[in-house]
């Protein structure tokens, strides 16, 4: 069984459609691991959120976020106005979705190609990683564009995933 790696903040349908196309290419069943739970290319995608819920819900022991993501979490949380009807009601839900970044694709010359700069945008806001000091900045408007696309020093990055709300 053939095994493969899923790009980094890839959902769900992504893999999925990544491990069909490369089981239809190379002939054989393959296999990746989305967030711990196997996936493979004979199972349906019913089939593996049953499993990925069914593994999910039997955890003891939740996995600890690090302190980065919790702390940007609570100051998300802190952010929004008390009125605001889109409160927060899980920090734990929204840390644990940060977990998963893309590598900022970059061309031979050290510039991010244009694809992974129009992908980044169309998703604003979105949060970049800066190798130099460590720091995790949020990204809101098109003015990073030039910034992002000539510093290799931010080399990863993620979507800022919707909260879930009260009704």
């Amino acid at each position: 069984m053939k095994q493969i790696k899923f790009r980094p903040g890839a959902s769900i349908n992504q893999c999925y459609t990544q491990i069909k196309a490369e089981a239809a290419r190379c002939g054989e069943v393959v296999c990746g691991e989305f967030n711990d739970v196997t996936m493979r290319s004979d199972m349906s995608l019913e089939e593996f959120y049953n499993e990925y819920n069914k593994t999910l819900s039997s955890l003891e022991n939740k996995p600890e976020t690090s302190d980065i993501f919790n702390r940007f979490a609570i100051a998300y949380a802190d952010g929004i106005p008390q009125f605001d009807h889109n409160r927060i009601y899980s920090i734990d839900d929204f840390a644990a979705g940060m977990k998963f970044w893309a590598e900022i694709k970059r061309e031979n010359g050290g510039f991010a190609t244009e694809e992974c700069l129009d992908e980044m945008f169309a998703n604003i806001p979105f949060l970049v990683y800066d190798q130099r000091d460590g720091e995790i900045e949020v990204v809101s408007n098109t003015e990073w564009c030039g910034d992002i696309g000539k510093h290799p020093y931010y080399s990863h990055w993620k979507p800022i995933a919707s909260p879930k709300i009260k009704n």
